[in-house]
């Protein structure tokens, strides 16, 4: 989630301008602390800098960063069972509701945002979650701010008692990060610790800190037959535990990488699987008088008595599929999203105009079968490297992946030089551009060619007459008519012997010359046609190696290893031996 750490400073920063003095500056090296701010901005930025650099749902004495464990649930992954989560769900009342009660253990957290993600989950869900002064022997939520991060516990521990919800100042940014940590406490798991998660993620654990790997392992989860969602406000970050700078979670669809970690709030899947969990749909049908759930593909009938539709969907009942689920994501996500199947120029939104605004996007570069992407850069400028974050490229980046599974270090600054050559590894490229800051740079171009991909075991090219053969040709006029030709595959061949025509003499360099025909052949690069009277020859079967001469005069044809004599007044075919006894 860190690139969505910076929300509130890019309102301060939206109207930021570079000088024409500064813009002339060089690029590299460049820090924060030399950018024209203001104090407050300054300020603003470390502030929002420091949360990125220590992310506050990644604490690293936590199960998986923000889940506290009981007792019983430490010793079961200890001995890698798989915990029966649904006794860990909060328990439904004779309405079908689910009722949840909490309080606040001091009057310092703000209360205004965990009030509004309270209300996401009751305006979504059958879960309705009731106020409460002090402590009543019952279990319920306490929601505190004790500085130890963002954190949960998974579901309902306690039967006689509150449970803590910790949720430290920088947890209270962004409306996502409060309805994450209620999700833990309603029995939610992260969204890449699903059974299936490998199907749709790669971890890639040499980018992990290395006493962090457990956070990444899997669990046996229920998921109701909702899909892996890449936006579900309980995945990870592509970032989270990282030990270098690079990116521990690769989406195996690229454009899923746009939306893991995502803080806005709950994805629609996230609204579908939690009314599945607690079973709201039946609560709904009751209340508005319904015996069965209409809905199709994933939507889910909701508290409107109507069916809920995700993206990408149409009609009453969700019965038109316009697009898949990812796919109209990206969508709503950027313009600039988009694949890329042609030779050509790539480049930044708008270039060379400097960009402007906050934005993300994927541009998947994707080559024919058996070729490869081969992107030459023309110009690179970004804004470069801050030492207040780490020396990272925080604030604008591209990400040169030379595969779509493949992770790749992030370039800003000048880092791309021009001339710089990168190749895909297969047929496809991807290109994954951030700009966290409205802070005006010119982007870069690149050219897009595609190239033989000589490495892929499916590539293998086939040796053959007429992709071996270098012929070279040289034509001149006379008033005979004799041909020599030295080619690869024996051509049928009629002579008018009165016939005066160019001489033709085509030298061939095959480098390998066996050719196989059943039916009637004709050689290329040249062929050699007379109007013919009397003569036609239909070889059924020729073979022909590199050192054959085939010798054409008037009235004889000569054929080496087998000579034919052709007559001009012969009308019977002529049958042509192919060495075969």
């Amino acid at each position: 989630m860190m690139r969505h750490l910076l929300a509130l400073c890019f309102l301060v920063l939206a109207g930021a301008v570079v000088s024409a003095e500064d813009e002339e500056m060089s690029m590299p090296g460049r820090q924060i602390d030399e950018l024209q701010l203001s104090d407050a901005e300054r300020e603003a930025l470390d502030l929002q800098l420091k949360r990125a650099r220590n992310n506050p749902e990644l604490n690293p004495d936590l199960y998986q960063g923000d889940i506290m464990l009981t007792d019983e649930q430490r010793k079961a992954l200890e001995e890698r069972k798989v915990m029966n989560d649904s006794s860990y769900w909060w328990p439904k009342a004779a309405d079908g509701y689910v009722n949840v009660n909490y309080r606040f253990a001091a009057p310092s957290i703000n209360q205004t945002m965990v009030r509004r993600a309270i209300s996401s989950w009751e305006t979504n869900t059958c879960i309705r979650f009731h106020e409460i002064t002090s402590a009543d022997g019952k279990p319920h939520l306490i929601f505190q701010d004790n500085n130890s991060g963002c954190n949960s516990n998974i579901g309902r521990i306690y039967f006689w008692n509150g449970q803590p919800v910790n949720l430290a100042p920088g947890c209270l940014t962004l409306l996502g990060i409060p309805v994450h940590e209620i999700g833990h406490a309603m029995g939610f798991n992260h969204e890449q610790s699903r059974s299936d998660r490998d199907d749709y993620v790669i971890v890639m654990f040499g980018n992990i800190l290395t006493s962090m790997a457990s956070n990444f392992d899997k669990r046996g989860t229920i998921n109701f037959g909702v899909p892996y969602d890449y936006s579900s406000v309980m995945h990870y970050d592509s970032y989270a535990f990282t030990s270098n700078g690079n990116e521990t979670l690769i989406a195996k669809n690229p454009y899923g990488q746009l939306f893991m970690g995502q803080r806005d709030g709950f994805s629609f899947m996230d609204k579908r699987i939690a009314n599945l969990q607690y079973n709201c749909t039946a609560v709904y049908l009751r209340n508005c008088g319904a015996t069965t759930d209409p809905c199709q593909n994933y939507g889910y009938y909701g508290p409107n008595c109507k069916c809920e539709c995700p993206p990408g969907t149409s009609g009453t009942n969700c019965e038109i599929l316009i697009k898949p689920y990812l796919d109209a994501l990206v969508s709503t996500k950027s313009n600039n999203s988009r694949t890329i199947t042609t030779e050509g120029v790539v480049t930044s939104p708008g270039y060379p105009a400097p960009i402007a605004s906050v934005d993300e996007y994927i541009q998947i570069i994707t080559a024919p079968a058996c070729k490869k992407v081969r992107l030459t850069f023309t110009a690179f400028g970004l804004i470069s490297r801050a030492s207040a974050s780490d020396n990272s490229c925080y604030f604008q980046q591209l990400i040169v992946r030379r595969s779509d599974i493949l992770a790749s270090q992030p370039y800003c600054g000048t880092e791309i030089l021009s001339g710089q050559v990168f190749e895909s590894v297969g047929n496809r490229m991807v290109l994954h551009f951030i700009s966290r800051l409205n802070w005006v740079r010119p982007g870069y171009s690149a050219t897009i060619t595609f190239v033989q991909d000589q490495t892929s075991p499916n590539c293998t090219s086939t040796t053959s007459a007429s992709t071996s053969t270098t012929t070279s040709t040289t034509t001149t006029r006379t008033t005979t008519t004799s041909t020599t030709t030295k080619p690869t595959t024996a051509t049928p061949t009629t002579t008018k012997p009165t016939t005066t025509t160019p001489t033709t003499t085509t030298t061939s360099k095959p480098t390998t010359t066996t050719t196989k025909s059943t039916e009637r052949t004709t050689t290329k690069p040249t062929t050699t046609t007379t109007k013919p009277t009397t003569t036609t020859t239909k070889p059924t079967t020729t073979t022909t190696k590199p050192t054959t001469t085939i010798t054409i005069r008037t009235t004889t044809t000569t054929t080496k290893p087998t000579t034919t004599t052709i007559k001009p007044t012969t009308t019977k075919p002529i049958k042509v031996n192919n060495g075969r006894k």
